[in-house]
């Protein structure tokens, strides 16, 4: 059990685009999770969401796309995407 001190560290934490950025620069590399990695499962998972907040528009398809071809895109260029809803739904 946690005491009230400890602080827990989770994805989307504070729900800010600097807290995603955080804590894929803290967990990315020991989870294996890169910006194209990212790019990719979330055109996967929500690229036919129909939510309004959730729904990738066609210039977000467009540059995660460009994003996943990229040869060294950064977890910033990956949130400045994204908006913290889509970011949230797709997870970690």
């Amino acid at each position: 059990m946690l005491s009230n001190k400890q602080e827990t560290n989770y994805f989307g934490k504070d729900n800010t685009k600097q807290g995603y950025i955080n804590f894929f620069n803290q967990y990315g590399n020991s989870d294996n999770v890169t910006p194209k990695s990212y790019a990719q499962f979330t055109l996967d998972k929500i690229s036919d969401i129909n939510v309004e907040s959730i729904k990738l528009t066609n210039t977000q398809i467009n540059e995660l796309n460009n994003l996943i071809n990229d040869d060294n895109p950064t977890f910033d260029e990956l949130c400045n995407i994204l908006n913290c809803d889509q970011l949230a739904w797709v997870g970690w």
